[in-house]
């Protein structure tokens, strides 16, 4: 079994083999993703710790009182909580997928595919 980072080394192989560039300039790539991705996630985090320090007495699931609350960040906040959430599902589908698949020694691109096409309705 592969850890999560093992994972991401051999999607990002596949990914970048297909690309005409030399080794170096492949890694400098995948360390910008990496570094963007982790940048990204921590600003949804901070962002989120600081609404969430701002909200005293308020019913955190009233949209009225946080609209007060967030005056015109409340369209970035709703924003990166359907982002989150997105990117949670997909996240969550893959992960297990690819968990799943690997555990029963069937995983290829289309046994993740159908799996995926399976998850989706329900």
């Amino acid at each position: 079994m592969y850890n999560s980072g093992e994972t991401h080394k051999a999607a990002s192989g596949i990914k970048y083999s297909k690309i005409n560039l030399n080794l170096s300039k492949k890694i400098k790539w995948i360390n910008l993703e990496i570094s963007l991705g982790a940048i990204v996630t921590e600003l949804v985090i901070v962002f989120s710790e600081i609404v969430g320090s701002t909200i005293h007495d308020i019913d955190p699931t009233d949209p009225v009182q946080l609209m007060d609350i967030l005056g015109t960040f409340h369209f970035v906040f709703g924003f990166l909580l359907i982002s989150a959430g997105f990117l949670t599902l997909i996240v969550v589908s893959l992960s297990s997928a690819w968990g799943v698949l690997e555990a029963l020694d069937r995983y290829t691109y289309k046994n993740t595919v159908k799996f995926l096409l399976s998850r989706s309705p329900p």
